[in-house]
């Protein structure tokens, strides 16, 4: 038979979440196969009181781009980066 047989153990939604709830009722594979569309944004919408950054708009968190860290990790990223191409750059030459 064509059909799965296997059927995955999952909990329960409770009835509070009802967003999750509707969210799951539409097929998987028909949510997966239509395109994503864009949210709107919604900051046009916001009347600001002041000229102080909302502390939603950002994880407090999140790194900045003077971040040490964040630094480093983009600097070994782009030598992990070349390394690749180096490598893909031999493999071709060694097939051709």
């Amino acid at each position: 038979s064509l059909e799965p047989s296997f059927s995955p153990a999952t909990n329960r939604v409770p009835a509070r979440m009802r967003s999750a709830k509707a969210y799951l009722q539409q097929s998987v594979f028909r949510r997966l196969s239509q395109p994503v569309t864009p949210r709107r944004d919604r900051t046009s919408e916001v009347s600001f009181v002041s000229n102080r950054p909302s502390p939603l708009s950002r994880c407090s968190s999140a790194p900045t781009v003077g971040d040490e860290s964040l630094l480093r990790f983009l600097r070994r990223q782009n030598f992990c980066e070349e390394v690749r191409q180096n490598r893909l750059g031999q493999l071709e030459a060694a097939v051709a």
